[in-house]
């Protein structure tokens, strides 16, 4: 069977608009729209329905019949007592695309973005009545009314807003729902790269809930819901939330330090991802200066960048924090005299440390033995029973438990090549790669 008996078979059957009916062959005729595809065919039929008429065949009447219910107006014209038909598939949906591009501009009109794309609820009647004469006639050429609509929404969109159709991760997704016209609006996280420094002991990476109320306020708290008043994640996370105009926001460090140590140099390298954000064209030299002042001396934020999920999945991974360089101030019990020092630098520079998980851990890791490597340990000053120690060393290297031993649990340690207790009083990172 030929396109246009086809297409004369279709339209006998049901009044189709002239998308749905060009959709219905919407693989043939590269470069028509569907409407555009329909309009041609339903001309070509009434050039066949007049001349079957005029040669008195009965289909020629009914044919004019069936294209004036479906709104042909030579038909509408020519046959009496005939009233238009609404579309048997979409219903007039599709002669409702500019109300609806309409509902989605307005949706989006509050937010920042360069690349959107649109999606569509279509009821589930719609969808069933275009299965069923697609089936009937095995119109293997088709495409969707689902299809249809979203590219059309789409072009509309693209010309009036004047932004790019994405169609792998766009910055804002519209759903709209075709038979009330709601919109819902998805929008793509903002990620930000930087590296921070924090200045003083005491702050956690991560706001430390109460164990007792688990944030509601208690006595023990003081009413705050926290163990500790501030975080860095707070102090990073809060202001770039607000900046974005987010509604929320999420901090991911590339490991973490203990409360008590600072983190200096280089600093450590972090992500803050800022959810549902209204605004995306944030200066970030100014995002920095805007975090650096409300921090307070406490913590400073460097070379911040737009960064994406896939650095914050590199970022989680341990294995690729390579390593860390310490400088650690440490208190020998009974003193500690130079040449002991040096022994110190030859025996564990470059030497594999056998770590069991340590014991201020083990509540939340897992037991078991670890193997990391020292790259470089110098000696700066002794000074009595103190020594000021450069630790350069793989990702993972517990420093304190390099220490102390931990009872025995890390091999070998300072406290066991120098045969007595050692204990870190000050900690402070230097760099992280």
């Amino acid at each position: 069977m030929n396109v246009l008996e086809a297409a004369k078979e279709v339209i006998l059957d049901k009044p189709l608009c002239e998308s749905c009916l060009g959709r219905c062959f919407a693989r043939l005729g590269r470069g028509l729209s569907n409407r555009e595809r329909g309009a041609f065919l339903k001309g070509l039929l009434l050039m066949e329905a007049e001349r079957l008429e005029a040669e008195g065949h009965e289909e020629g009447r009914l044919l004019l019949r069936a294209l004036a219910e479906a709104g042909v107006e030579g038909a509408l014209r020519r046959v009496e007592g005939v009233s238009l038909k609404p579309c048997y598939v979409c219903g007039g949906l599709l002669s409702r695309l500019q109300e609806l591009a309409s509902a989605v501009r307005e949706a989006l009109a509050p937010y920042e973005f360069s690349s959107f794309l649109v999606g569509t609820k279509v009821p589930g009647e719609l969808v069933e009545r275009e299965d069923s004469l697609r089936a009937k006639h095995t119109l293997s050429y088709s495409e969707s009314l689902k299809s249809d609509v979203n590219r059309e929404l789409r072009r509309l969109l693209s010309q009036e807003l004047g932004k790019r159709v994405d169609f792998t991760s766009p910055d804002v997704m519209a759903i709209v729902d075709v038979a009330t016209g709601k919109v819902e609006v998805k929008l793509k996280s903002v990620f930000i790269y930087g590296r921070y420094l924090k200045l003083e002991a005491g702050i956690p990476q991560s706001k430390w809930l109460c164990p007792s109320c688990w944030g509601k306020g208690c006595t023990r708290c003081g009413g705050s819901g926290k163990l500790h008043p501030i975080s860095i994640e707070e102090l990073i996370a809060n202001p770039l939330k607000e900046l974005f105009e987010g509604r929320g926001a999420k901090f991911h460090g590339a490991g973490r330090e203990d409360v008590d140590v600072r983190v200096l140099g280089r600093g450590r390298p972090f992500v803050v991802e800022v959810k549902e954000p209204r605004k995306r064209n944030v200066d970030l030299l100014k995002a920095e200066e805007e975090v650096n002042r409300r921090a307070r001396g406490m913590v400073e934020v460097r070379e911040l960048r737009f960064s994406s999920k896939e650095e914050v999945r590199r970022l989680k991974v341990t294995a690729k924090v390579k390593e860390k360089t310490y400088l650690a101030k440490v208190k020998v019990k009974g003193g500690v005299k130079e040449e002991e020092a040096r022994r110190l630098e030859e025996l564990l520079s470059g030497a594999l440390i056998n770590q069991r998980t340590p014991l201020r851990v083990l509540h939340r890791r897992a037991d078991k033995v670890r193997v990391k490597k020292v790259y470089e340990l110098k000696v700066q000053e002794v000074l009595e029973d103190t020594l000021t120690i450069l630790i350069r060393g793989q990702g993972g290297l517990y420093i304190k438990e390099l220490v102390t031993g931990d009872e025995g649990r890390t091999t070998p340690s300072i406290a066991e090549l120098l045969g007595r207790e050692a204990e870190v009083v000050e900690l402070t990172v230097i760099d992280v790669e």
